[in-house]
This record gives structure tokens, sequence and C-alpha cells, in this order.
């Protein structure tokens, strides 16, 4: 992994030395993703910066990397996990190589195959490609939206980056913040589609490039989310497939020139990915686990039975509050954009001291989203069967009003009132209001005006003679374009980048992701069990104990610590003064909900932290 960064400037808004110093500034400000060694390229227009984590032919590789001719450059971040193949390929076409690297095995093709080299390349990436004869940059996204890609475009001026910080390095770029934008953050956790907190800077979407010339900007989509029936398939099969497609992926990301190791939960995903990959290796395979300190999110029982079956060499970390404590601000500055998922503060730990043993690590990112693991998917079950009992609304909603408060891991009473939340919407809508920190109540009391719906959110719609097949279709498209892309791998990122870690993500290979996406609904979610198949093609590799184990997120009692050793934490970050800093809130409202956590009269923590982790971003602005 990498930081790169650039400015192509047509108009000449700045010298090529001050572009110069800025691309250098833009480096050290992408140090942590890319800590062994770093350099630019420039020339009339373009500059070029990157910062390199080595991974794979650690002797040469160094970039921006320029071709034998001088006339194109590319400034890379990933893997292309089948470039030994397309390595080939490319010297049966008459291409030599002078590096073992992948990077130079991109460049070649982007110079005979253009931006069709998209379609050729598996991997995850996100790079910048410039011909310096016809003045034109190619930029590329992988097709899940594992590597970031942040923008900024106006009259001839093309600025980008890994991370929003470097950008904020160029003077040009306005500030503004997008205040509709971190109203809709604070409703759903993360920043969706091409949205950043700054009105000026965009994404770049998963699966799309770019071409800039001259005069033009244009932006297409190379690959998308398909939901396309494929010729009926018996469970043997599928799983036996599966295990395939999965085995293959875990292979390609268990090639590198460094140590590699595997996160390891306890659950489905990582135990499956610890069982493959210590098939593979010669040597125990590394795996990492976080202890938290918290009866109901504990899970070392399943992660030690996993890490004793397959003798791996296995380290536990310990997650406690005063841990927390200590690393909270830490963490938090390692966000550019504003998240508020609590899974990362845990995750930013296994990544800091994982990374003191390996340099990349497998984890388990993309199983929930391709094959239904998420108790929402359960809950769409449910709600499908409630319409027809009209009595049952009603009565949930008078159950909820005398339910006592809990902060226990997914308390009854806590999904219970997200349940009812989402009961009136259908297909995608349903699961956004089941993600939302605040219902359509809340909202009023805590916006001065209400926010208006995100373009993702108005993307979906809500017809009342939508198919149970197009809202599942909808359901599905929802966690993989918007929620992976915009929360889990933003989360998973920034949690590793900032240590100098590679994660790679076997389930999200795009070969596995179009095979699941073209299973019937039943081979994913069967009944009431989640990840059907994937417990299928498992159930005689790994222990009964973790194939029929329900789902249990990565996360924290981020809900119980903001009511304890967090309190302090809270009350200072979301003082009166603070709040009163956002124009769009009611301070004293919020106060208030602050209040009544703090004392257990009502369950704030998704809204709380969210807003914890939006002053706490904006003080730093």
């Amino acid at each position: 992994m990498c930081g790169i960064s650039g400015i192509i400037d047509y108009n000449g808004v700045f010298t090529a030395n001050d572009r110069i110093d800025i691309i250098n500034k833009m480096n050290q400000q992408l140090h942590h993703r890319g800590p062994d060694s770093c350099g630019y390229y420039s020339d009339n227009f373009c500059t070029l910066g990157h910062t390199r984590l080595s991974i794979i032919d650690l002797a040469s590789g160094q970039q921006p990397l320029k071709s034998s001719c001088g006339r194109y450059v590319l400034s890379f971040n990933g893997e292309i996990y089948n470039y030994p193949e397309l390595k080939q390929e490319m010297m049966g076409l008459g291409y030599q190589f002078l590096t073992s690297s992948d990077t130079e095995v991109l460049l070649n093709a982007l110079i005979h195959y253009g931006s069709d080299a998209l379609n050729k390349i598996d991997g995850m990436f996100s790079f910048a490609f410039w011909d310096n004869k016809s003045e034109t940059l190619i930029v590329g996204r992988d097709r899940l939206g594992k590597k970031p890609f942040y923008y900024y475009f106006h009259n001839g001026l093309f600025c980008f980056a890994s991370e929003i910080r470097a950008l904020l390095n160029i003077s040009t770029i306005p500030r503004t913040l997008n205040q509709n934008g971190l109203a809709n953050y604070l409703l759903y956790d993360f920043f969706a589609g091409e949205t950043t907190p700054y009105n000026s800077i965009s994404k770049l979407k998963a699966g799309h490039f770019i071409i800039l010339t001259r005069n033009d900007l244009k932006i297409s989509a190379y690959w998308n989310i398909s939901f396309s029936h494929s010729q009926p398939i018996s469970e043997r099969e599928a799983s036996h497939k599966l295990l395939d497609l999965l085995d293959n992926a875990v292979k390609k990301r268990l090639v590198a020139d460094v140590p590699v190791g595997c996160f390891l939960s306890g659950g489905l995903d990582s135990s499956a990915l610890v069982c493959l990959a210590s098939q593979s290796l010669q040597i125990p395979l590394k795996t990492f686990s976080i202890a938290i300190d918290h009866p109901t999110y504990d899970e070392s029982f399943y992660f030690e039975a996993i890490a004793k079956k397959f003798n791996t060499d296995h380290t536990t970390f310990s997650f406690r509050p005063d841990e927390l404590l200590k690393y909270l601000d830490q963490a938090l500055l390692s966000l550019d954009e504003p998240l508020g998922d609590a899974s990362f503060l845990p995750t930013w730990l296994l990544c800091q001291q994982a990374v003191k043993h390996v340099k990349v690590a497998l984890c388990g990112d993309g199983a929930d989203e391709i094959f239904a693991g998420y108790q929402t998917f359960i809950a769409e079950r449910f709600a499908n069967l409630i319409k027809y009992f009209k009595f049952l609304p009603p009565a949930l909603h008078a159950l909820q009003s005398i339910l006592p408060i809990s902060h226990r891991y997914m308390s009854f009473d806590f999904k219970l009132r997200q349940f009812i939340q989402g009961l009136d919407q259908s297909g995608a809508k349903r699961h956004l209001s089941w993600l939302m920190s605040l219902n359509s109540l809340s909202q009023d009391s805590v916006f001065k005006n209400s926010p208006e719906s995100s373009a993702f959110l108005n993307s979906y719609k809500c017809d009342s003679d939508s198919t149970p097949e197009s809202n599942w279709k909808q359901i599905f498209h929802f966690y993989q374009k918007y929620y992976l892309e915009g929360n889990i791998l933003v989360k998973s990122d920034r949690a590793s980048m900032s240590h100098g870690l590679e994660l790679r993500a076997p389930f999200l290979d795009h070969h596995l992701v179009e095979f699941a996406n073209q299973l019937p609904l039943d081979l994913k979610l069967k009944g009431l069990t989640t990840k059907f198949i994937l417990r299928r093609a498992m159930m005689n590799k790994l222990p009964a104990m973790i194939t029929q184990r329900s789902k249990q997120g990565f996360g924290i009692p981020i809900g119980d610590w903001l009511c304890g050793p967090l309190k302090n934490y809270l009350c200072d970050t979301l003082s009166y003064q603070n709040l009163s800093q956002l124009d769009f809130l009611k301070a004293d409202a919020i106060i208030k909900m602050r209040d009544d956590h703090i004392n257990k009269k009502a369950n704030h923590r998704k809204f709380l932290y969210s807003l914890l982790v939006l002053i706490t971003w904006l003080k730093r602005q």
C-alpha cells in the first residue's frame, strides 16, 4: 500500500517549483501510508507524488514510475494480484521489464490498453497515469472501493490524493464545509458516494475512472454491481464453487515479499480465512485478535479455539477503557473525514499491534455484504411478515415504551427500537432507517432544519408495487455499493494505513462477489440462517460452534463506556460551547440527549459517538 498525490495544472495557477513544494508537503502528510520511501515526478503541467509501503519487489519498484521512453508516468497505490499472468501477456506483446514489481506491469498495461486495462487487472488499487505527450491523465479506482481517491477540479486545475488531509495543503482549494453532508453523516455515520465533508472535494466512486484532458474531465464506470441470474445451481455445487473461489482468493493474497498474517475474531468469516490460509502455508500462520473487556462483547473463547485448531502463531491484545482513553485522540486523528462506526477504534488498535509482527494482514471485510450476514437481513424477513398482521406495529410501539434501557451487545430494546424505525419503509430505505442514529422525531428536535436527503438515498425508489425480488436486490446493492464502500472500507483503510499495515480482503475478490451476486437468495439467507452457503462450504473444515454461531459484529461497548470511563471525554467534547458552533444543530436538545444517555434514561450511543467524532474532527480543521 502507498499514498499517492498529484497536481495537473493546465492554466499555470502554480509554478513548477510551487507544485513540487506542495507535493513534497503532501508526501509528508501521507508518510504513514508509505513509510519506506517517497518520490515525485514533475513536468510542464503535471506533478505526481508517492509514498511507498514496500510489499512486492522490495529492492526496486520505487514510484512514480516512468516508462523507458519517458513519455508515461504512473503513481499507484495498491496491489495487482494477477500481475504475473498479465506480465506474461505483456511480454508476449513485446514489452520488456526492468523490475519484478506489479507497478511496472500496470504501467505497461496502461500504455498498451489505456483505460481498457482496468478490465484486465485484478486487485485493490487507485492510480494516476500521465501521458506527457498527449497531456492526458487516466485515474482509476478498484471495483469495490478498497483504496481511496479524493480529488478537486476547477478551471483546468486537477488535484488528487489518497486522503483529504493531503489536499488541504493546496491553498487554492476552498475549505467550505458541506453542511448538509455533515448533517447526513450524523444520521448515517459515514459519507456515501462522492460526498465528503467539503463542498469542493469529491471521491471517485468505486469501479470508476477519470480521463482528464486540457479541455475535458470525463468520469465513467468500468464495473458495476450486477445481480443477473445464472443457471440453477444446487447447494452442493454452490458450496464447492464458493470454496474454490475463496481458496483461490486467499492464495492470491498471501503472495508478498514480507510477512503476512490474518485477523481472527472468532466469527465465521475470519475463521474461514485462517483455515484456508493455514492450509496454504508451510509455516504457522500469524493471527491477531482483540479481547474486549466486556462480557457480551468478548469473543476470546471462539478465536482461541480456532487458533489452537489450526496451530497458528497467535497473539491477543486486550482492549480496555483505559487503553481506549490512552489512544483515543491519536486514533481519531487518523480519520481525515468523520466516521461514526465505533468499531474503528478496536480495528485501529489491532492494526497498531499487528504491524509490529507483519506488514500484510488478511481480514474478513465484505462477507456480510455479499452473503447476507447482518442481523438486518433477518429483520427484513420479520418486517415482511409483520405487514400482514395490522395489530403488531402498535403492540411493538407499546412494548418499546416500557422496556428498560440496556447497553449490552445488540440488546433486545436496542434492536426493537431500530426495527420499529424502519417498518414504514421498504427495500434499501428500510435498511437505511435501521442504520440511522435518529428517528424522525429525534431529527426534528436535534436539527434546526431537516437535512436534505443524500443523493445516494434518493437513488433508491420505494414503490408500493416493488416485487420482493427487486427489494432484495436493492438491499444487497445498498450494502455493497454504499455501506461497504463508505463505511467498512474507509474504516479498514484508515485504521491500517495509519500504521503502515496493508489489509487484504479475500471476500472482496471481484470473481467471488460476482458469483455471490448470481446466487438465489435462499442460498445466502435460508429462513433465518444468514450466510448459509458460506456455512455450508466450511461445514467440514470448521467446528460446528463456528459454523452454527450467530453473527457478532466486531464492536465495543461504546454505549456503556460513554456512561462510565468516557463520560468526562464525552461531556468535554459535547459541551454547550462546542455544540453552539454547529449552526445546524440545537445545542440544548443535544445536551439533554447526552445527559439522558449518561443517566441511562435513553440509549443515544450511535448519535452521540458520531457527534463526538465530528466535533473532534472539526477542531483540527
